[in-house]
């Protein structure tokens, strides 16, 4: 009886919190192709099996089964029965069933890294130009040449 109190005071606490939760994941998933930081943090929690969408699981999964086995030792001892070993082979047992990873993180992740890297390779010319003429002796410098301290270091 004091376990169904307690579940009832805590009930609305917890779907306070878990939809704020679920508003703030929407937000971090809408954001999220924004930010490279984001989107590495996102991709590094699915490959390693702690994204959001499977911590909910795991978290709906366990609230599943403490229902269930509270229920089946309730019903035996709320009657006064005694449980038989036959009772305790019986009861519920708890196993997570996975699912396949999210792969749009990963793939988000890997076209910002290919953007970055054809970014810095077309960039890469102009750099070696500036490294070029700031190594070049000052009386070498040709007409176009910008001066010397215009340069940016």
């Amino acid at each position: 009886a004091t376990d169904a109190v307690v579940a009832a005071a805590r009930a609305p606490v917890e779907q306070k919190f878990f939809r704020a939760l679920a508003h703030r994941q929407v937000l971090v998933t809408r954001l999220a192709s924004a930010s490279p930081v984001t989107l590495v943090a996102i991709a590094l929690d699915e490959l390693a099996g702690a994204s959001d969408a499977r911590v909910d699981r795991f978290r709906h999964e366990v609230d599943a089964f403490q229902r269930r086995f509270a229920a089946f030792f309730n019903a035996k001892t709320m009657h006064g029965e005694r449980l038989t070993p036959g009772d305790l082979e019986a009861r519920p047992r708890f196993a997570f069933e996975e699912h396949a990873a999210s792969s749009w993180p990963t793939l988000v992740l890997a076209i910002w890294t290919l953007a970055l890297l054809a970014f810095a390779v077309h960039q890469l010319p102009r750099a070696l130009a500036l490294d070029e003429r700031r190594r070049r002796p000052a009386s070498t410098l040709r007409a176009g040449d910008p001066p010397r301290a215009a340069v940016a270091r």
